[in-house]
């Protein structure tokens, strides 16, 4: 039929055909798809680290207050205190509480917050221990010393919490502090 009009296939060359042309479009747009979605991973998990690092950041910022022994207004008198962190589970993005203790008993007041901090993309999945539904670090200076919950006393005590993508809520990392104060993410 070709040749009733003068055109043969050797003119045009050696060409594709229709169905090597879509098998070679369909694997192109697998591998797209697949790095989009690692992409996707790879930014929830980005979001996740930025999340823990405010986490840890905090957590180092009230321990060098109650370290450097920085005073603080109660009531009517400027004194040193206590430092701490008030965790609590949600899973809404995360809001904790920064609070200075003015009491002395190693536990949060709503009348002690200095700072209510809210968390961009994770939230609170597990605590551990559980203290009435929270999660309370207190460090007391000038000892590097670390409450747990009010308890300040027992050997081997740690705080943990596990902070999860919101949207991925596989995407986890737990932050812990030790007796001392170390705080690590793993």
């Amino acid at each position: 039929m070709f040749r009733d009009r003068g055109v043969n296939r050797s003119e045009f060359g050696e060409g594709f055909t229709i169905i090597e042309l879509t098998i070679t479009i369909a694997i192109v747009a697998l591998l797209s798809a697949t790095i989009v979605g690692y992409q996707r991973d790879a930014g929830n998990r980005r979001e996740l680290t930025l999340d823990a690092q405010k986490v840890m950041q905090d957590l180092r910022r009230v321990q060098n207050y109650a370290l450097s022994a920085k005073a603080a207004l109660c009531g009517t008198q400027t004194v040193v205190v206590n430092y701490g962190v008030r965790f609590v589970p949600s899973t809404n993005l995360a809001v904790y509480q920064i609070f200075k203790d003015c009491s002395g008993n190693k536990l949060w007041a709503s009348s002690e917050t200095e700072e209510t901090v809210r968390l961009s993309y994770s939230s609170i999945r597990t605590i551990s221990p559980n203290y009435g539904g929270t999660l309370q670090v207190v460090f007391i200076p000038p000892a590097p010393d670390t409450a747990v919950n009010g308890n300040s006393t027992t050997a081997g005590r740690t705080a943990s919490m596990t902070i999860c993508h919101r949207r991925k809520t596989s995407v986890c990392k737990s932050i812990v502090v030790n007796e001392k104060g170390a705080i690590s993410v793993q």
